[in-house]
């Protein structure tokens, strides 16, 4: 008996060691799970505190980017300031303002700006590179937010938004009242009070035209059935916002109804693009030429120019001639005085500049207006057997620019340039019914002293071309590569398809009739085009034939709005019908020194996330 107690609890013993070996482990194992999970939640917390750390400076950086906006916005010169110390500002030329600004710190020692309104001490600070903002308009700030031990940066490219965001810019939707010859006031607008006249040639959009891109005008649009693929914009203030005249179609609006949006002012002038060519100024001189230029772009990249009253292609900021004349890169003065021309490089991202001759005789461009370029005027710069011409309203050689309408220029061995061509009757756009031969305006259609540009042919590189006067588009004008290359027109007092007509008659005061010198029909103009002064449109739009359709790719603004033809129900009459597209680019490129409004909104075109620029300590990371 005794024997089988002592076995039955020898076998408990054993069995209550195995349970209690097995209540060991489950308790270890559940206590390394419970440290487990515990250091997981520390890590969690840990990574959500970093998560949440890095966000928070992330904020900060683009608070920082609106901040700037915000100063630009509010004071248009502040593209010139910056920290001249800033590792992001080393191309650039910028100085710090007079009024502090603390987001310009970039050292340990230097200040961070508050974001405004955080409790959470999140803060700022920006560097500007603005090495680019003259050339193509791009400012580019690098911006470190700031958030406890954590920074993010951020790169930002910002433009002001100007003309060449819209295909279609028009300050008032008249005719250039000096073009029609009126006296009234047409610098006011429909929507005004009191109202424009009546006397003013309010031009619209006709039911043949199609608009493939933004279109906006200070004015109040008058719409003919036309129809618009892009957004419509108008500050007129009142209702109808659209003005649909008495048997017309209402337009077409595919992007969506118009909408209001408050005035856009333009430059009275483009004489400040001149500043891009003075040689002790301007960080890379552009070319400077004087009376008629005509410029042919070709394929290859260069440009032949021929511009026979220019003595110095480059001059100072205060009048002088450059000390170095570069013919390398603007012509040498007797191939620029020949018909043949100058042949040269395109300037590399940079602006061409015409002026008229000028009066002043201390101005190196200056010739007396009782002379015209000869070899004798122009001793040493003019080829053997060159011949210059001004022509007058009379078609007779005059002596000096009163009443001059024209100019020819022959050398040995190459066809004679000639503005008005051969039996060419005077455009209609400084013509009247009661002397149809009218050359003479303040501003004549061919001036043989004015600062007139004559452009065609195919563009390679980036430029912009502008003129104290007229910009004619003699032919066609495109890009070699579209997706590359980029074009300013700039006229001041307009830029004109040129359409010579021969043969014009008149019937009560109207142009009827006239044929084409240049035998082709459609045209086609690839740039971004603009006249803060005047207009863009068609020379002779109300005579003779149609002509097709003017195609634009790009970008019009102007200060009066331009005919480019007449039409009716069954479509064109005279002129160009419009084919007008919208160059997408425009939005975030500009052609080089183009003219900017004088006050228009910055914004932002594109972000760009990067390594942070600084420590949370301020130091440069």
């Amino acid at each position: 008996m005794l024997l089988r107690m002592l076995r039955r609890r020898a076998t408990e013993d054993r069995e209550a060691g195995v349970t209690l070996v097995v209540v060991v482990s489950l308790t270890a194992i559940m206590l390394i799970a419970v440290g487990a999970a515990l250091t997981g939640a520390v890590s969690g917390l840990r990574q959500a505190v970093a998560a949440q750390g890095s966000t928070r400076a992330l904020d900060a950086a683009y608070a920082g980017v609106q901040d700037y906006i915000a100063h630009l916005n509010a004071d248009s010169t502040y593209p010139q300031y910056g920290n001249p110390n800033a590792a992001f500002s080393k191309a650039s030329t910028v100085a710090l303002p007079a009024t502090s600004n603390p987001a310009f710190g970039v050292t340990t020692a230097d200040t961070w700006a508050t974001v405004p309104g955080s409790s959470s001490g999140a803060s700022f600070r920006y560097e500007v590179d603005n090495s680019l903002y003259g050339s193509t308009g791009l400012l580019r700030v690098r911006s470190t937010g700031r958030f406890g031990g954590f920074t993010r940066t951020v790169v930002a490219n910002i433009q002001q938004q100007g003309f060449i965001n819209y295909l279609y810019f028009t300050d008032y939707e008249t005719q250039d009242p000096a073009i029609t010859g009126t006296t009234v006031n047409c610098a006011t607008y429909r929507w005004s009070t009191p109202a424009r006249s009546s006397s003013c040639s309010t031009i619209q959009f006709a039911g043949t035209d199609v608009l493939a891109g933004p279109i906006r005008s200070n004015d109040t649009l008058t719409v003919c059935g036309a129809t618009f693929n892009g957004t419509v914009t108008t500050s007129n203030p009142g209702s109808p916002i659209v003005n649909t005249p008495s048997g017309c179609a209402a337009g077409s609006y595919n992007a969506g109804a118009p909408t209001y949006a408050p005035v856009l002012a333009m430059p009275p002038t483009n004489t400040a693009m001149k500043a891009q060519t003075f040689s002790d100024t301007a960080v890379n001189p552009g070319c400077l030429y004087t009376g008629p230029t005509q410029i042919t772009l070709n394929s290859d990249g260069t440009m032949t120019v021929v511009s026979p009253w220019t003595r110095a292609t480059a001059v100072t900021s205060a009048g002088a001639a450059a000390p170095v004349q570069n013919t390398a890169v603007c012509g040498s003065l007797s191939a620029l005085h020949s018909a043949a021309g100058a042949r040269i490089t395109v300037p590399a991202n940079n602006l061409v500049y015409v002026q008229g001759v000028p009066t002043n005789a201390s101005d190196p461009n200056y010739t007396a207006t009782t002379a015209v370029p000869s070899g004798t005027t122009m001793s040493g710069s003019w080829p053997a057997g060159a011949a210059y011409t001004c022509v007058g309203a009379d078609a007779r050689p005059i002596s000096g620019s009163a009443g001059s309408a024209g100019w020819s220029l022959s050398t040995t061995g190459s066809p004679t340039i000639s503005y008005p061509l051969a039996g060419e009757s005077p455009a209609t756009n400084w013509a009247n019914s009661s002397n149809p031969a009218l050359w003479n305006t303040t501003t004549p259609a061919y001036g043989c002293r004015n600062g007139d540009v004559f452009v065609k042919g195919t563009m390679k590189g980036k430029l912009t071309i502008a003129s104290d006067n007229y910009v004619y588009a003699t032919g066609n004008i495109t890009y070699s590569n579209p997706g590359d290359d980029v074009l300013g027109l700039v006229g001041n007092n307009g830029v004109l398809v040129w359409n010579p007509l021969q043969g014009i008659s008149w019937y009560y005061g109207t142009p009827y009739n006239g044929t084409s010198l240049l035998g082709d029909t459609n045209r086609e103009i690839d740039a971004a085009v603009l006249s803060p002064a005047h207009t863009f449109q068609v020379q002779n739009y109300n005579a003779g034939s149609p002509r097709g359709t003017l195609t634009m790719l790009g970008s019009v603004a102007q200060r009066f709005r331009g005919p480019v033809g007449t039409g009716n129900s069954n479509g064109v009459v005279t002129g160009y019908a419009k084919d007008y597209l919208y160059d997408a680019r425009f939005s975030t490129v500009t052609p080089p020194y183009y003219l900017k409004p004088t006050s228009a909104s910055f914004k932002v075109s594109s972000y760009a996330s990067t390594a942070s620029a600084f420590t949370s300590t301020g130091a440069p990371s």
